[in-house]
Protein backbone atom coordinates (compact mmCIF):
# COMPACT_ATOMS: atom_id res chain seq x y z
CA UNK A 1 0.00 0.00 0.00
CA UNK A 2 3.05 2.37 1.36
CA UNK A 3 4.45 1.81 -2.04
CA UNK A 4 1.29 3.04 -4.54
CA UNK A 5 1.10 6.43 -2.18
CA UNK A 6 4.95 7.05 -3.54
CA UNK A 7 4.18 5.97 -7.17
CA UNK A 8 1.35 8.36 -7.36
CA UNK A 9 3.40 10.99 -5.02
CA UNK A 10 6.22 10.37 -7.88
CA UNK A 11 3.74 11.06 -10.69
CA UNK A 12 2.04 14.29 -9.11
CA UNK A 13 5.24 15.65 -9.08
CA UNK A 14 6.71 14.85 -12.64
CA UNK A 15 3.09 15.77 -13.90
CA UNK A 16 2.68 19.37 -11.74
CA UNK A 17 6.13 19.84 -10.51
CA UNK A 18 8.81 21.91 -12.15
CA UNK A 19 11.66 20.08 -13.60
CA UNK A 20 15.04 19.73 -11.92
CA UNK A 21 17.12 22.34 -13.53
CA UNK A 22 20.23 21.73 -15.25
CA UNK A 23 20.91 24.55 -17.05
CA UNK A 24 19.47 27.47 -15.11
CA UNK A 25 18.82 30.42 -17.52
CA UNK A 26 18.27 33.74 -15.73
CA UNK A 27 17.19 36.91 -17.43
CA UNK A 28 18.23 40.13 -16.22
CA UNK A 29 16.21 43.21 -17.16
CA UNK A 30 18.64 45.61 -15.36
CA UNK A 31 17.28 48.90 -13.29
CA UNK A 32 14.19 50.72 -14.17
CA UNK A 33 14.90 53.24 -16.61
CA UNK A 34 14.79 56.79 -15.14
CA UNK A 35 12.29 58.02 -17.37
CA UNK A 36 9.59 55.38 -16.40
CA UNK A 37 10.54 56.25 -12.87
CA UNK A 38 9.43 59.81 -13.41
CA UNK A 39 6.17 59.05 -14.55
CA UNK A 40 4.84 58.83 -10.76
CA UNK A 41 6.10 61.95 -9.38
CA UNK A 42 5.78 61.74 -5.88
CA UNK A 43 8.87 61.89 -3.58
CA UNK A 44 9.75 60.05 -0.62
CA UNK A 45 8.80 61.59 2.75
CA UNK A 46 6.96 64.36 1.55
CA UNK A 47 2.99 65.22 1.85
CA UNK A 48 0.57 65.71 -0.99
CA UNK A 49 -3.42 66.88 -0.89
CA UNK A 50 -6.03 65.89 -1.97
CA UNK A 51 -9.52 67.87 -1.11
CA UNK A 52 -12.83 66.42 -1.12
CA UNK A 53 -16.12 68.60 -2.47
CA UNK A 54 -14.65 71.90 -1.98
CA UNK A 55 -14.14 71.50 2.10
CA UNK A 56 -11.89 68.35 3.59
CA UNK A 57 -8.26 68.28 2.53
CA UNK A 58 -6.45 65.03 3.22
CA UNK A 59 -3.00 65.00 3.37
CA UNK A 60 -0.95 61.73 1.85
CA UNK A 61 2.57 61.12 2.88
CA UNK A 62 4.53 59.69 -0.09
CA UNK A 63 7.03 56.42 0.91
CA UNK A 64 9.32 55.31 -2.36
CA UNK A 65 10.72 51.84 -2.36
CA UNK A 66 12.98 50.63 -5.32
CA UNK A 67 13.35 46.26 -4.73
CA UNK A 68 15.16 44.22 -6.60
CA UNK A 69 13.51 40.99 -7.47
CA UNK A 70 13.76 37.72 -9.00
CA UNK A 71 11.04 35.19 -9.79
CA UNK A 72 11.23 31.62 -10.60
CA UNK A 73 8.41 30.65 -13.24
CA UNK A 74 8.18 26.96 -13.89
CA UNK A 75 6.18 27.50 -16.91
CA UNK A 76 9.67 28.69 -18.16
CA UNK A 77 11.61 25.62 -17.65
CA UNK A 78 14.14 26.62 -15.34
CA UNK A 79 13.73 30.45 -16.10
CA UNK A 80 14.61 33.25 -13.49
CA UNK A 81 14.01 36.97 -14.24
CA UNK A 82 15.47 39.51 -12.60
CA UNK A 83 13.76 42.64 -12.54
CA UNK A 84 13.29 45.77 -10.22
CA UNK A 85 10.14 46.96 -9.03
CA UNK A 86 9.73 50.64 -7.72
CA UNK A 87 6.52 51.15 -5.10
CA UNK A 88 5.17 54.27 -3.93
CA UNK A 89 2.85 54.29 -0.74
CA UNK A 90 0.46 57.52 -0.08
CA UNK A 91 -0.67 57.31 2.85
CA UNK A 92 -4.33 59.20 4.23
CA UNK A 93 -3.93 60.69 6.82
CA UNK A 94 -7.66 60.35 7.50
CA UNK A 95 -9.64 56.84 7.46
CA UNK A 96 -10.13 56.93 3.50
CA UNK A 97 -7.96 54.89 1.57
CA UNK A 98 -4.55 54.33 0.45
CA UNK A 99 -2.83 54.85 -2.49
CA UNK A 100 -0.40 52.66 -4.03
CA UNK A 101 1.27 52.68 -7.43
CA UNK A 102 3.55 50.31 -8.71
CA UNK A 103 6.26 50.37 -11.62
CA UNK A 104 8.34 46.70 -12.91
CA UNK A 105 10.12 45.89 -15.82
CA UNK A 106 9.38 42.27 -15.47
CA UNK A 107 8.55 42.27 -18.81
CA UNK A 108 11.38 44.66 -20.86
CA UNK A 109 8.65 45.16 -24.01
CA UNK A 110 5.79 46.17 -21.99
CA UNK A 111 6.94 48.30 -18.81
CA UNK A 112 3.76 47.54 -16.13
CA UNK A 113 2.67 50.52 -14.00
CA UNK A 114 -0.34 51.14 -12.24
CA UNK A 115 -1.74 52.31 -9.69
CA UNK A 116 -4.33 50.78 -6.72
CA UNK A 117 -6.56 52.99 -4.70
CA UNK A 118 -8.60 51.51 -2.31
CA UNK A 119 -9.66 48.36 -4.06
CA UNK A 120 -9.68 49.93 -7.87
CA UNK A 121 -7.02 49.51 -10.28
CA UNK A 122 -5.75 51.83 -12.72
CA UNK A 123 -3.39 51.53 -15.15
CA UNK A 124 -1.06 54.52 -16.00
CA UNK A 125 0.72 54.75 -19.45
CA UNK A 126 4.23 55.06 -19.36
CA UNK A 127 6.20 54.07 -22.64
CA UNK A 128 4.87 55.69 -26.33
CA UNK A 129 2.36 53.14 -27.86
CA UNK A 130 0.72 52.66 -23.90
CA UNK A 131 0.07 56.50 -24.43
CA UNK A 132 -1.02 56.80 -27.61
CA UNK A 133 -3.66 54.33 -26.48
CA UNK A 134 -4.61 56.54 -23.52
CA UNK A 135 -7.62 59.20 -23.61
CA UNK A 136 -6.18 62.06 -23.23
CA UNK A 137 -7.27 66.21 -22.45
CA UNK A 138 -4.77 69.19 -23.07
CA UNK A 139 -5.50 71.01 -19.80
CA UNK A 140 -8.22 71.12 -16.68
CA UNK A 141 -8.41 73.90 -14.69
CA UNK A 142 -8.82 73.51 -10.76
CA UNK A 143 -8.94 76.09 -8.61
CA UNK A 144 -7.98 78.39 -11.03
CA UNK A 145 -4.96 76.11 -11.56
CA UNK A 146 -4.35 74.96 -15.29
CA UNK A 147 -3.09 71.34 -15.65
CA UNK A 148 -1.83 71.02 -18.92
CA UNK A 149 -1.32 67.07 -20.61
CA UNK A 150 -3.89 65.42 -18.33
CA UNK A 151 -4.57 61.54 -18.78
CA UNK A 152 -7.96 60.26 -18.23
CA UNK A 153 -7.95 56.64 -16.94
CA UNK A 154 -10.66 54.05 -15.93
CA UNK A 155 -10.74 51.99 -13.63
CA UNK A 156 -9.44 48.23 -15.63
CA UNK A 157 -9.67 45.95 -12.41
CA UNK A 158 -11.48 46.21 -8.67
CA UNK A 159 -11.40 43.52 -6.14
CA UNK A 160 -14.84 44.39 -5.12
CA UNK A 161 -17.71 43.88 -7.15
CA UNK A 162 -19.03 47.12 -7.22
CA UNK A 163 -16.34 49.74 -8.80
CA UNK A 164 -16.35 52.50 -5.75
CA UNK A 165 -13.81 54.54 -8.53
CA UNK A 166 -14.66 55.46 -11.93
CA UNK A 167 -11.84 57.35 -13.22
CA UNK A 168 -8.77 59.23 -12.40
CA UNK A 169 -7.37 62.18 -14.09
CA UNK A 170 -3.53 61.93 -14.00
CA UNK A 171 -0.98 64.03 -14.70
CA UNK A 172 3.45 62.97 -14.53
CA UNK A 173 4.15 66.23 -13.06
CA UNK A 174 1.52 66.66 -10.43
CA UNK A 175 0.24 62.77 -10.40
CA UNK A 176 -3.46 62.84 -9.80
CA UNK A 177 -5.10 65.73 -10.40
CA UNK A 178 -8.77 64.69 -10.09
CA UNK A 179 -10.44 61.58 -8.83
CA UNK A 180 -14.44 60.68 -9.60
CA UNK A 181 -16.51 57.76 -7.95
CA UNK A 182 -18.95 56.32 -9.33
CA UNK A 183 -21.22 57.84 -6.79
CA UNK A 184 -19.82 61.38 -8.38
CA UNK A 185 -17.97 62.34 -5.19
CA UNK A 186 -15.16 63.66 -6.50
CA UNK A 187 -11.48 64.53 -5.20
CA UNK A 188 -9.28 67.02 -6.46
CA UNK A 189 -5.38 67.91 -6.03
CA UNK A 190 -4.89 70.92 -3.51
CA UNK A 191 -1.98 73.32 -3.79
Amino acid sequence: MKIEYFFILVLLVMLYGCPLCINKVITENGPLVEEYKLSIPYQDGKIYKLKYSDSLVINFTAQRILEDLMVNNCAECCGETQFQIDKTILTADYPLFDIQFELNNRDTTNIECYTKIGNTYFYIPVTEAQITRTDKIDSLIIDSISYKNVYVLYSNYSTNSNKPLDSLFYNYDFGIVKLILSNDEIYTIFK
